[in-house]
């Protein structure tokens, strides 16, 4: 049989699986974040304690990494429009808002592209695209940089197009492509802010002679837009050549454009591996390469006659390539051939949704079955957290973990913090009647002392809060114990140098224990509970 560590080390059972993932689900409730006064005591169900919590330290996050009040209000007014994903808007903004703070310095290459994630079940928000190895799903507009880091991203809803309901607001001049991309783009500008910013606090003597020389030398300026023919509209490329963006790309035809000595060059006339171009009217270099087809490519930042050697695989022969084929590779597998820069550049610069494409796919659950269709696009997140993570870690660490080695130990930080965490998030069902005795009890599970003690016991009981709850039941031993919380609880005072009496006093002893954890204990040691501590910590 194979061996999973997450399931023996953590004690996390396929019943605890199909439990969680049976309640598990978001909500996003714009009274509940604007009031941060909610506690606990306040709710009587516990999964809407939970989820109360988890909105108020999202909220508190954004709220701490917000610059300035202008981001704030863009931040509220972003969420306060209407949108087809809005129940996962809090997330989305969420894992945006962090991508955004681990950039430093913002590297000169980027590409934009679409994502999609794959969904077979009945939306109205699914694309069908059959040129991509995701043939039907939902569909993300992803700005990354060159290595695959995602920058910024936003879902793309096929009826929501119809309907205005998506996040950016489309210009009736512009269209829908361009206003997505200068929405998408608006992360470039607040990176700019931020680094301006920060280097306006350095602690260096600026003198009025050299601090803009200074800052031009930092400052970020040169981008290069790498994209696709969805993308490279002429009204685009003048829109980012306004913005000082560079793009590269491949196009199609559109009306009257490119113009008619470029479209007149034929297939049959055209030599393997001939550049043809021209400067369309406005001032872009427009151009066709010969290669097993001809290719329809643009550029604002490249020189035509700059050629770079690369090795090329010899292709599959066909009717049409056959005679170019057989004069430049022969009977070799690979060859040298000179092309031009552009072409190589498009090559290289492009492939960076790709890349965040495939490091996703490795270890994503992409054929798990469910009814909720916000499902996908929730793990997707996950995905893109790990990938951006990922990056984050091989590019600080001298000697960086695997992809697999650092999502194991993601999954097992994140399952350790869970423990350490779960009785401020929990609370009993078997709650009592008066307001004291419910705030007695609050303050028993939140003491520093108290998640001190948990975290000590979840090495000795891993199943300490494994589901379903029907397992932790109370029962009669054969044998009196001491109860291991109160134990844990003085040992921890000691260990702080604090006043404590004789242990045989302190901890209570009973004839009560959990049969789960004991028979679940590494070192076969019994879970004896006082009837406090049960009350407390075994009643989900």
């Amino acid at each position: 049989m194979p061996h999973h560590p997450i399931v023996h080390e953590h004690g996390f059972t396929r019943a605890r699986f199909e439990f969680i993932w049976r309640h598990f689900h978001p909500s996003y409730d714009e009274t509940e974040l604007d009031d941060p006064e909610t506690t606990l005591d306040e709710e009587d169900n516990a999964e809407d304690e939970r989820v109360n919590v988890g909105l108020e330290r999202i909220q508190r996050d954004q709220d701490e990494i917000a610059d300035d009040d202008e981001e704030v209000e863009d931040t509220t007014r972003q969420s306060s429009k209407k949108v087809w994903y809005k129940k996962l808007t809090g997330i989305i903004d969420h894992v945006r808002t962090v991508s955004k703070e681990f950039v430093y310095v913002l590297g000169t290459i980027l590409s934009l592209d679409e994502m999609m994630i794959r969904f077979f079940g009945r939306s109205s928000e699914t694309h069908r695209m059959k040129n991509k190895p995701i043939k039907e799903g939902y569909k993300f507009f992803v700005l990354t940089t060159k290595e695959g880091f995602i920058l910024n991203f936003t879902p793309d809803g096929r009826k929501a197009a119809r309907v205005g309901e998506q996040e950016y607001e489309e210009d009736k001049k512009m269209g829908k492509v361009e206003s997505m991309i200068l929405f998408m783009l608006k992360i470039i500008e607040e990176l700019k802010q931020k680094q301006l910013t920060r280097l306006q606090n350095k602690k260096k003597v600026a003198t009025r002679s050299n601090t803009t020389e200074l800052f031009n030398e930092e400052m970020m300026s040169k981008f290069c837009l790498a994209m696709d023919n969805y993308f490279t509209l002429p009204k685009v490329i003048v829109a980012l050549r306004n913005m000082g963006i560079g793009i590269v790309g491949t196009a199609r035809y559109r009306g009257s454009w490119p113009p008619k000595e470029l479209k007149n060059v034929s297939k049959e006339s055209a030599k393997f591996n001939e550049f043809y171009w021209t400067i369309d009217e406005f001032g872009t270099l427009v151009a066709r390469w010969m290669d097993n087809g001809m290719v329809f490519c643009v550029s604002t930042m490249h020189k035509v006659g700059n050629r770079v050697k690369r090795m090329r695989k010899r292709p599959r022969k066909t009717a049409n390539n056959k005679n170019h084929i057989e004069k430049n590779w022969g009977e070799k597998g690979a060859t040298d051939i000179y092309i031009p820069t552009l072409i190589d550049d498009y090559n290289y610069w492009m492939g960076g949704v790709d890349v965040a494409d495939q490091r996703i796919s490795y270890y994503h659950p992409s054929k798990l079955v469910c009814r909720r269709t916000w499902i996908p696009i929730f793990m997707q997140l996950l995905s893109i957290i790990r990938n951006n993570a990922y990056l984050v870690h091989r590019t600080n660490c001298k000697k960086p973990l695997s992809q697999k080695q650092f999502l194991h130990h993601m999954v097992c930080w994140l399952m350790s913090m869970s423990r350490a965490t779960s009785t401020q998030q929990s609370s009993s069902r078997s709650s009592p009647s008066s307001s004291a005795t419910k705030k007695a009890a609050k303050k028993r599970r939140t003491s520093p002392s108290a998640v001190l003690a948990v975290s000590n016991l979840t090495e000795r009981f891993p199943n300490w809060y494994a589901l379903p709850k029907q397992t932790h039941a109370r029962t009669n031993g054969q044998r009196r114990g001491r109860c291991v919380f109160c134990s844990a609880l003085w040992k921890d005072k000691k260990k702080n140098n604090e006043k404590v009496g004789d242990i045989r006093k302190e901890s209570k002893r009973t004839w009560l224990h959990c049969q789960h954890c004991s028979l679940n204990s590494p070192t076969d040691e019994f879970c004896f509970l006082c009837k406090e501590h049960f009350d407390v910590y075994h009643a989900f």
